[in-house]
């Protein structure tokens, strides 16, 4: 499955959020389908719903975004550049907790 900005949290906050320089880390992103494939499925589900309700309620911004980035987002990527592989798919899935439980998704 192909990332897009209705199934990636990480993609959305990378290219949505305030801060001009963010776009090379996709290339490290991108190096996420190789650690954990099963993963991958779970979590593009797990964002289209998270993106869905975000739309709902008005929080696609670039505000919520920065905010996504800088709690979450920058650390992940620092684990794919440090090659921190083992420490990606527990901090991806508290980010998915994280936001469905902010956002009351089901």
């Amino acid at each position: 499955m192909i990332s897009t900005f209705d199934n990636c949290i990480l993609l959305n906050a990378i290219l949505k959020n305030q801060s001009l320089n963010d776009d090379p880390n996709i290339t490290y992103l991108s190096n996420l389908q190789l650690v954990h494939l099963e993963l991958l499925e779970e979590y593009h589900s797990r964002s289209e719903k998270i993106l869905a309700k975000m739309r709902q309620i008005n929080l696609d911004s670039a505000e919520t975004w920065t905010e996504i980035s800088n709690t979450y987002v920058i650390d992940i990527v620092n684990m794919v550049k440090n090659e921190n592989y083992d420490k990606i798919i527990p901090a991806i899935r508290l980010m998915l907790n994280s936001l469905e439980a902010q956002y009351g998704v089901e």
